[in-house]
């Protein structure tokens, strides 16, 4: 019997950026703060490298908050003209809605596979099996609905209306006289 033991390491980063922005809608210039908190994890096995783990775990985390704040944006409207930018309004879209897509191929995928499984199954099914055709058209169906749900999450990430992205919405101006 192998007996395995040691110790795991969590280091955790954080750390801001100041980004500038030009506005698409005003050409205003406005900046603000991006702030970002990451974690890092290292192991060592039977406690024989404790510091090369902690290391590891330091390393790590700074590495993440590094690719964090390289590669962020934050929905801060435009204090000019309360526009909200599209490439802000994309990327919280991608972080909300994008695990939708991996769930429609999912539900699109079973749907072929069922589709499949049913066509191999029922070649030797007479004409007259009327469960054997609606249990196809139940497959057809959730072939479908993930097809159409595929649809739906590109229009969701992507969404225009009248030919202008619908997260380019303005937020109501926050000046005062």
């Amino acid at each position: 019997m192998i007996v395995y033991f040691g110790t795991n390491y969590t280091s955790t980063s954080a750390g801001d950026a100041l980004r500038g922005v030009r506005c698409e809608q005003c050409g205003g210039e406005y900046f603000y703060t991006a702030c970002r908190i990451t974690t890092g994890h290292g192991t060592s096995p039977y406690n024989l490298n404790n510091a090369g783990a902690a290391e590891q775990a330091d390393a790590q985390a700074m590495a993440r908050l590094d690719e964090a704040l390289r590669n962020t944006t934050d929905p801060v409207p435009c204090p000019h003209c309360g526009w909200v930018q599209s490439s802000m309004v994309a990327d919280v879209r991608r972080r909300r809605y994008g695990w939708l897509k991996a769930v429609a191929v999912l539900v699109a995928a079973s749907g072929v596979a069922a589709i499949a499984v049913s066509l191999l199954w029922n070649s030797h099914a007479t004409a007259n099996d009327q469960i054997q055709l609606s249990r196809f058209l139940v497959m057809v169906v959730l072939f479908a609905v993930g097809a159409a749900g595929w649809v739906g999450v590109d229009w969701i990430l992507n969404e225009t209306v009248g030919g202008i992205p619908a997260g380019r919405r303005r937020f109501a101006a926050r000046r005062h006289s």
